[in-house]
């Protein structure tokens, strides 16, 4: 099934795959895809999720709200 419409893919579908400009960003359960975004665009496309601009400081980001260290687990530990 394809559709554009993510309220209703999210409530009838086992998997979902989420798509942009031709490619698959995320397959996944709805739960998933919303727990788990693989990419900014999965999380503005299932869910209202608000971003803050961040920068790297070390073993921090810094924030207009604060600093948060970086987990341990961070897939951006790798990136540096």
């Amino acid at each position: 099934m394809v559709t554009h419409d993510q309220e209703e893919a999210l409530s009838i579908c086992d998997r979902v795959a989420v798509m942009c400009d031709g490619r698959v960003e995320q397959v996944g359960t709805p739960e998933e895809l919303y727990r788990e975004p693989a990419s900014r665009f999965v999380a503005e496309f299932v869910t209202q999720a608000n971003f803050i601009p961040a920068h790297r400081q070390g073993r921090v980001w810094e924030t207009e709200i604060g600093c948060f260290p970086l987990s341990s687990d961070s897939c951006f530990n790798k990136a540096n």
